[in-house]
C-alpha cells in the first residue's frame, strides 16, 4: 500500500512539472505593430513624406501612436497625430486619449507591415481637417 501512495504521489509530482513547464508564456500582441514607419500623409492642400512612431502605452491593449515632430511645420497647432489609441488583437485601432483627443474621430489599422490611419480633426461647427497617413515600417522598436 505504501509503495502505491508513493507511485502515485511520484507520478503526480511529474504530471503537475510537466503541466507547468509546458506552458507558453504570453506575448504581447502589440509588440509587432511598434516601430517607426515612414508614411504619405495626405491632407486638403498637400501630400508628404512624414515618419510615424508607434510605441506600446502603459495599459492594457493600448499604443501610442506620434507623427515626429520634426515634420510638423511651425503654428500648425493640432494638425498632427500625438494620440494614444486602442488596439485589437486583428490590428484595427482607435482613440483613446491624446491632445486635444475629444476633437479627434481617428480610426486606423494595420495589416502586415503596414499602416493606415484616417482622423478629421474637428476645427469648429461643421468644420473638420481630414487627414490620412499609409505607410510601411521602416523600423521595429523591439527587436
Amino acid at each position: 500500500m505504501k509503495k502505491l501512495i508513493v507511485t502515485i504521489l511520484i507520478l503526480l509530482t511529474i504530471s503537475i512539472i510537466a503541466f507547468v513547464s509546458c506552458e507558453k508564456e504570453e506575448v504581447d500582441y502589440r509588440i509587432k505593430w511598434a516601430g517607426t514607419y515612414m508614411c504619405q500623409k495626405e491632407s486638403k492642400n498637400s501630400i508628404q513624406n512624414v515618419l510615424l512612431n508607434v510605441l506600446l502605452a502603459d495599459g492594457d491593449s493600448l499604443l501610442y501612436v506620434k507623427e515626429k515632430k520634426e515634420n510638423v511645420p511651425p503654428g500648425s497647432g493640432y494638425k498632427y497625430i500625438d494620440i494614444k489609441v486602442k488596439v485589437d488583437p486583428y490590428g484595427d485601432m482607435w482613440y483613446v486619449s491624446g491632445i486635444n483627443a475629444l476633437s479627434y474621430n481617428f480610426r486606423g489599422s494595420f495589416t502586415g507591415d503596414s499602416i493606415y490611419v484616417r482622423y478629421n480633426l474637428l476645427l469648429g461647427h461643421n468644420l473638420k481637417t481630414i487627414t490620412l497617413y499609409k505607410g510601411q515600417k521602416i523600423k521595429d522598436c523591439y527587436e
